[in-house]
């Protein structure tokens, strides 16, 4: 009986070691964005270690990686995949510390470019995206808040 109690702990400790192992790292940044009109707007983004980006202002979750194929520490690009639920193409490239980011996006659908400046936060859960069109596709029409 002793055995079968120590076997159901000695799963359970095992499981959780497993699912504890599997909690992605996750990075947060509140960001202030400048579209080339001059239109400023604030977006929160959640990077992960499995390659998503999930910016608060789009629905679907961008594809990123380190630049030089994943070598260059501290850099970042990102692309929204194509047929996405927002209908743009974005592009994205820069620069991150665990405190900082900084760099410069492109929307190809509209020919708008963008620079990125931004603070980590722990996390985007309170972040409150207005209403109105998205600020990356129509940046000179504001959402309200």
């Amino acid at each position: 009986m002793h055995f079968t109690r120590l076997l159901a702990r000695a799963a359970i400790v095992a499981l959780t070691l497993i699912s504890a192992q599997q909690v992605q790292a996750q990075e947060f940044f509140l960001v202030d964005i400048t579209a080339q009109d001059h239109f400023a707007f604030e977006d929160c983004w959640e990077f992960d270690d499995d390659g998503n980006l999930a910016l608060a202002s789009l629905t679907d979750v961008l594809g990123w990686d380190q630049l030089k194929l994943g070598k260059k520490k501290k850099t970042f690009q990102a692309v929204t995949i194509l047929g996405n639920a927002d209908d743009i193409t974005l592009g994205f490239s820069g620069k991150k510390t665990a405190k900082k980011l900084k760099g410069n996006a492109i929307n190809a659908t509209d020919s708008m470019t963008f620079t990125l400046k931004g603070k980590s936060t722990d996390s985007c859960e309170d972040f409150v995206v207005g209403d109105g069109p998205n600020p990356y596709r129509f940046p000179s029409a504001p959402r309200d808040q």
